[in-house]
């Protein structure tokens, strides 16, 4: 018993202690303003509240492919924020379309969800095998995401917020 837990702790281990240090980065770049920079950076996207939200919803998508969902959420979400505030959209879009879009985008890669590094820990299952069979549902669910919130927030996105603030 004690043995299966010690093994299944060792085995377990090295995703969390990444996912810590990851979050510790993002908690020193969020300091030092660096979500604020980048945010004001995609707010200079020409157009309004949409196109700036479909770059956004892209990059929170490979942010979340290249990292994983939770450092996704952690670094993107002040990005996103601070974009859709210096352009005065809709702020409400910009939160959950980087919530829904980090869980959504969190399929292509082994690393990209804590869960498939504990599913497959003991699986000789390749990466590049794992992202080239999830390739085409990494894809639609970015779209999917992409669409479902554009669908739910379309009029505020459309118009410039009052104050910074949208509905």
């Amino acid at each position: 018993m004690v043995h299966d837990v010690v093994q299944t702790l060792s085995a377990t281990w090295s995703p969390f202690v990444l996912v810590a240090g990851l979050l510790l980065i993002g908690h020193v770049a969020s300091g030092e303003g660096l979500f604020r920079l980048i945010g004001a950076a995609c707010a200079r996207v020409p157009g309004g509240g949409v196109p700036l939200f479909l770059v956004t919803m892209v990059a929170v998508a490979l942010v979340t492919a290249v990292l994983n969902l939770d450092t996704s959420v952690v670094f993107m979400t002040p990005v996103a924020l601070f974009a859709a505030r210096a352009k005065g959209t809709d702020e409400k879009a910009f939160l959950y379309g980087t919530i829904f879009m980090s869980n959504s985008a969190s399929l292509l890669l082994l690393g990209s969800n804590l869960t498939n590094l504990l599913v497959f820990s003991r699986s000789p299952t390749l990466g590049s095998a794992f992202a080239r069979h999830m390739a085409m549902p990494w894809v639609a669910a970015v779209v999917v995401t992409i669409a479902v919130v554009l669908v739910w927030r379309w009029r505020p996105l459309r118009h410039e917020a009052v104050g910074g603030e949208a509905s």
